[in-house]
């Protein structure tokens, strides 16, 4: 996509003018309406003024557009009772195709006035607002704003007497102008431009409007709606849409120059200066900005804690909390992103996780810190319960509640999702069209918040994957012989100082507190870095990769301590994954040492040479806020910047001593080893740890590429010198695929499988023939990857529960009516390429009984007969049609002059429409016939004319409209290339014919990740992966080095 449509419309409750002639009769239907004009126009996000919202057995009415129109994602508003439909309550909404991040609200002030009506009435104000909402679009994130304002005029009063509201509502857009990169409104302000200017004259400084002069976009010659956006991105063009309702509707394109046109970080340029004086300056452009915060250690409750690291004196957490906050203020550069790598509380107490959510949403008020999508937050020893067992979930209720629903987190094995549910979600994921992929995402069924553990900036090219070191900490042992001590001691020894001291060590000694990365996380980094890889090809070693974690990787600087558990139990594992997948940075806590190190233990430096073979770890462990610091060190946070140029970080720690006196150390650059990006990681280093073949998983799979077999060519196809390796495109079929399985629920029943169009500029419904052919595709590319056998029996579930009760068959999504043989016989092939022969017998008897319904003749359309012919000589070569299927098909040819078929076309269409397609595909039908009865020879040299008859003929897509008798037409699309090629080739034509060489490189050239664009539009069928991988395979298959 490369413009976005962005409309606003206040439709009054949905009640028309009367006086429009579109309006008049006895039924007017709302939704209908603007479910039309929203299609025909096309828009990608839509504001309501006036909309009835959901309330009571009413339905939301804006809820239901959005669901005809194609706009998937909704949020609404509730603000007060309808004056315009009695019963009803109204508010403000917004209707997107692209997914909801968050949402918020803006209350304006209602001065309760009123106005007398001339019926004796009273009409009174009523609440106003705007609602907030987050976007992630292809081209970014958008702050998406709607509301109105009160009709001050019509209760006869002026909008200045009440500027004190528009000052407020002023405010509050500028503040989201600050924090967010692209800021769209679409509302109805209730007041003509000049009353703009004069009410809020900042507002359009920091904003331009459309239309950018006066218009009237009411009926009644007032100007009152208003599209908004950041003045320094660029321009938009307008658009009047005229409707029913009393208002316009206002429509703005966005285009791709748009969102390119980055005025704002072009701003942030800036000399080099004195570091300290740069870092307090402001922010560089191309640099990614990171506050580290570690060890926060906030409580509320006064205590004393055994643990050296904690303060003793907890009650004066507030004073080190105020100071933090305080410095944080006066923090002159606003992170990019926030990271927290533990023990954000003290021994799992709820009040500081509650803190710290109102201390981070204080700052983040203030604009100091990003929004709460931008904080990855690593559980410490600190943030978990005590408990008997690693398999009690209560041990992490409190952080999961508080800290899950907001932040990015970890995953917590065994805190509520499994490895595959979790593996379904990372998927969802990856499928996001954003710049921003993974953190905080919620189920739609349930509510429930789901933490994907990692935030993938593809912008700024860098990611961050959070882990749960501390999932074994807090275990209390259960020893008998200890037990029976303690009860000795509280019945007779409670007054013996020497032996409570004993019994009280024995007590610590009661619980272990050990470091450790579980298999199953391990796990889901492999199947998340396998599918980040594929995604990102080449792409991915310029990623800036970083872990986090609470626990730190080696041994660094501090007070000697001898304890049974220091660092991670797996350590050696952990790192060892780390370097082979590319990363580059562990950020850590829980020592209260800041330090910045390399970690080069398993780099593999040979000692005689001095040679640095593979990557070292960049570490870098926090300070602490709350807590005591290690003798030497003073509490602190790490603020980092990255130099995305220089693939470089500087890191800078700043001491938090006082109110009023701060200390910033450090500012030494640090560079990712370029070189060792090309020894340590790639697929040798990756074979010397887990062996041939990638990673084997502890669930019996191995996450990799699985493409068919033909495709394991070294050789390449192109054009122009431009190379293509089979494997490589088959790959991004698969990609492609797998990214765009959808899921649906309606009540209880849940649907898996794929629309239409894959790549959509409109969202798309579960599609039978898509299901179908998305069953079909993954059977040839022999897909065995772990999330889509997991998600395989629900698709061909989802496909079988399309089948039509009673009478049996198929019929496509589009088609009204009864089944049809072309859906019934993709259904067959699904089927069989599922393996599912139950549902394939069953629905080859479905076949049978349509194709005597129909009674197949000289009549029914070619596309229909090769159809039921080819499948019926894969999956049941000794049917007794098939004889019958090809006498007709030859009965339809028109002859050349030697009497042999010549080409085929539909009557009335002659050799221009569809004769190409239709000629191929009967060849490729035919010779499939030949190739079962063992006749291939003798039906190719029959067929010779048809082979030069292609070669001379224009290879035009053809749209075909297939009439049936028992239901509605069926549009059948053919991408006449693939099948001539195919065709040719199996005439026995050279794959180096110049016609064919060069059709090929016309099929690459317009291949986009995967998948082929229809008539170079923007709809991107799925059938398209399946034409390719016939083509590309029989291709392959020749004699030729390509």
């Amino acid at each position: 996509m490369n413009r976005i449509k962005f409309a606003t419309f206040n439709i009054g409750g949905g009640v028309p003018c009367l006086e429009k002639q579109e309006c008049q009769g006895n039924r007017f239907d709302a939704v209908e309406y603007m479910t039309k004009l929203i299609r025909d126009n096309g828009l990608d996000i839509v504001c309501f003024q006036e909309m009835l919202t959901e309330y009571g057995h009413f339905p939301s009415m804006g809820r239901e557009i959005g669901e005809k129109s194609g706009l998937d994602y909704y949020s609404e508003w509730t603000l007060s009772e309808s004056h315009v439909v009695v019963g009803r309550k109204m508010g403000t909404a917004i209707a997107s195709r692209f997914p909801i991040t968050g949402s918020r609200i803006f209350r304006l002030e209602n001065p309760d006035i009123t106005y007398q009506l001339p019926s004796g009435g009273i009409y009174r104000s009523h609440e106003k607002g705007f609602l907030i909402v987050g976007l992630q679009t292809d081209m970014g994130e958008i702050c998406c704003v709607t509301g109105q304002c009160i009709p001050f005029h019509s209760f006869g009063r002026k909008a200045a007497e009440f500027r004190h509201i528009y000052s407020a509502l002023e405010k509050k857009l500028l503040e989201l102008a600050e924090e967010n990169r692209h800021v769209m409104i679409g509302a109805d302000f209730n007041i003509s431009r000049d009353e703009l200017a004069l009410l809020m004259p900042k507002l359009l400084q920091r904003y331009s409007g459309l239309p950018d002069g006066w218009i009237a976009t009411r009926p009644n010659g007032r100007g009152d709606d208003y599209i908004l956006y950041k003045r320094e991105k660029g321009d938009a063009e307008f658009r009047l849409i005229k409707t029913c309702f009393d208002h316009y509707g206002c429509m703005g394109i966005f285009g791709e120059k748009y969102f390119a046109n980055d005025k704002e970080t072009e701003k942030m340029e800036w000399e080099d200066r004195d570091e300290e004086m740069a870092i307090g300056q402001g922010k560089r452009k191309n640099h990614v900005y990171v506050l580290h915060l570690s060890d926060l250690h906030f409580s509320k409750t006064p205590t004393n804690d055994r643990d050296s690291k904690i303060s003793v004196k907890i009650d004066s957490n507030s004073g080190k909390i105020g100071r933090f906050k305080n410095y944080m203020a006066k923090l002159s550069i606003k992170p990019d992103y926030v990271v927290v790598s533990g023990d954000v509380t003290v021994r799992g107490e709820r009040a500081g996780f509650e803190e710290f959510n109102r201390v981070i949403k204080e700052l983040i008020k203030k604009g100091k810190l990003p929004t709460v999508d931008k904080f990855i937050v690593a559980p410490g020893n600190h943030d978990v319960t005590a408990s008997d067992s690693v398999e009690d979930r209560n041990r992490w209720v409190n952080f999961k509640e508080i800290i899950g629903n907001v932040y990015t987190t970890p995953w917590i094995v065994d805190g509520g999702s499994d490895y595959y549910t979790m593996m379904t979600w990372v998927d969802a994921a990856f499928s996001g069209r954003g710049f921003i992929q993974g953190g905080n995402m919620i189920n739609p069924e349930t509510g429930e918040h789901i933490n994907v553990p990692f935030l993938l900036d593809k912008e700024r090219k860098i990611l961050f994957y959070a882990f749960n070191s501390a999932f074994p900490c807090q275990i209390k042992i259960d020893n008998q012989e200890v037990r029976d001590i303690i009860g000795r001691h509280k019945k007779y020894g409670e007054n013996d100082k020497e032996f409570s001291a004993l019994v009280q060590e024995m007590e610590k000694r009661m619980k272990i507190d050990p470091a450790r990365i579980v298999e199953e996380e391990i796990e889901l980094f492999i199947y998340c870095m396998n599918k980040l890889e594929h995604m990102l090809k080449e792409e991915y070693a310029d990623y800036i990769k970083i872990a986090i974690l609470h626990h730190h990787i080696t041994s660094i600087a501090c007070d000697e301590e001898i304890k049974e558990f220091e660092l991670l139990t797996n350590a050696g594992e952990f790192k060892k994954i780390l370097a082979d997948y590319g990363f580059h940075m562990v950020l850590h806590g829980h020592k209260h040492w800041n330090e910045v190190y390399r970690d080069t233990a398993i780099s593999g430096r040979d000692s005689l040479q001095g040679k640095l073979e593979g990557r070292s770890l960049l570490g870098i462990s926090g300070g602490t806020i709350c807590g005591e610091p290690c003798k030497g060190r003073n509490a602190g946070f790490y603020l980092l910047d990255f130099s995305m140029d220089k693939k470089a970080v500087k890191a800078y720690y700043h001491e938090v001593l006082s109110y009023e006196r701060d200390n910033v150390k450090g500012g030494g650059e640090y560079y990712f080893d370029e070189e060792g990006r090309e020894t340590g990681f790639g697929e040798e280093s990756r074979k010397s740890v887990f062996g041939e073949g990638g990673r084997k998983s502890v669930f019996g799979e191995a996450y990799g590429e699985h493409c068919p077999e033909e495709a394991d060519k070294s050789s390449g196809i192109g054009k122009m010198g431009k190379k293509y390796k089979l494997k490589e495109l088959f790959s991004r079929m698969e990609q492609v695929l797998m990214e765009n399985i959808r899921y649906r629920a309606e009540g209880e029943n849940k649907s898996f499988g794929w629309g239409r169009l894959l790549i959509m500029v409109k969202p798309d419904r579960i599609s039978m023939m898509a299901t179908a052919y998305g069953l079909i595709i993954a059977d040839m590319l022999k897909i065995h990857s772990i999330s889509y056998m997991t998600r395989k029996e629900d698709i061909v579930n989802t496909l079988w529960n399309f089948r039509l009760e009673g009478e049996g068959g198929f019929k496509a999504s589009s088609q009204t009516g009864q089944a049809s043989i072309e859906a019934t016989v993709c259904a067959l092939r699904a089927f069989y390429c599922a393996g599912d022969m139950v549902k394939f017998e069953l629905t080859l008897k479905d076949l049978e009984m349509l194709m005597e319904k129909e009674g197949l003749s000289e009549e029914s359309s070619i596309t229909t007969l090769t159809l039921a012919l080819d499948v019926l000589c894969e999956c049941r070569p000794t049917h007794e049609k098939i004889g019958e299927l090809k006498d007709i098909i030859i009965q339809k040819a028109f002859l050349g002059k030697d009497g042999c078929p010549l080409y085929w076309a539909e009557p009335g269409t002659g050799n221009e429409d569809g004769a190409a397609i239709c000629t191929a595909l009967a060849v490729v039908s035919l010779l499939n016939y030949a190739k079962s009865s063992n006749g291939w020879k003798q039906m190719a040299a029959y067929l010779h004319s048809c082979g030069e008859w292609l070669l001379r003929a224009e290879w035009n897509n053809w749209e075909e409209t297939i009439p049936h008798k028992t239901g509605g037409p069926l549009t059948y699309y053919h991408y006449t290339a693939f099948w001539g090629i195919i065709a040719l080739l199996r005439l026995g034509y050279n794959s180096d014919e110049k016609r064919i060489r060069d059709e090929i490189g016309e099929i690459l050239e317009k291949e986009e990740n995967g998948i082929w664009a229809w008539n170079n539009g923007l709809d991107y069928p799925i059938w398209t992966i399946y034409n390719a991988i016939l083509t590309m395979n029989e291709y392959a298959f020749s004699e030729v080095e390509i």
